[in-house]
């Protein structure tokens, strides 16, 4: 069970560092890298993903004993 939690720890951290840079682009340059999917649903599953893994790297930040 810890192996598991290891790797969605390995694997949400960068995407959740990828949306934190995107909205940090976004606030000084105007400019979204989510905005080059195109397609409206490809962009709306891309920002839940992104949310999924923000939410659980803090958890797996702040959850730790």
């Amino acid at each position: 069970m810890n192996d598991l939690i290891s790797l969605l720890n390995k694997v949400c951290l960068p995407i959740a560092l990828f949306g934190a840079i995107n909205y940090g682009l976004i606030g000084l340059f105007n400019l979204d890298l989510l905005s080059y999917l195109r397609d409206g649903t490809l962009v709306v599953i891309a920002q839940v993903v992104i949310g999924v893994a923000g939410a659980f790297a803090a958890l797996g930040l702040f959850g730790r004993k």
